[in-house]
């Protein structure tokens, strides 16, 4: 292998890497996002003497979980999140 070929192929590995820890991130703040959203609907409704049904608001607050997770990353901190490590 010549020069080219091998940085070629080490600048793909770091692409790579970067958009799977990305991607990685953005499953972890969907989730993390749809379970708060699902258990603080649950413990409202076991206050309040309801039944628990499934919610498609859900899906939404993991949709914005994921807006806000990336915004929280592309600011300077003191403290890292540990949600999704």
């Amino acid at each position: 292998m010549n020069i080219l070929q091998i940085s070629i192929l080490v600048l793909l590995i770091t692409i790579s890497g970067c958009s799977s820890r990305q991607t990685a991130n953005a499953t972890c703040d969907f989730v993390y996002g749809a379970a708060e959203s699902e258990h603080d609907r649950k413990v409202e409704n076991n206050l309040r003497g309801r039944k628990h049904e499934a919610d498609n608001d859900d899906i939404l607050n993991g949709l914005f979980s994921i807006l806000f997770g990336t915004l929280d990353r592309s600011m300077p901190s003191n403290e890292k999140s540990t949600k999704c490590t």
